[in-house]
């Protein structure tokens, strides 16, 4: 039998984040910050309306 083990380390959100800006920023990507609190029942299908952050 095979055993697999993982270890899982913590991500400081605020450098992922600041991270995945600068490379959007390298590549002509437009980062858009959304409020988390409006995330988790939206629907992209659906055309929900997610207002950016700090707006």
């Amino acid at each position: 039998m095979l055993l697999r083990f993982f270890s899982f380390v913590q991500i400081p959100t605020a450098k992922l984040k600041q991270r995945v800006k600068q490379l959007c920023e390298e590549n002509n990507i437009k980062f858009v910050e959304t409020e988390e609190s409006y995330t988790s029942k939206a629907s992209f299908i659906d055309g929900d309306f997610l207002p950016t952050f700090g707006q």
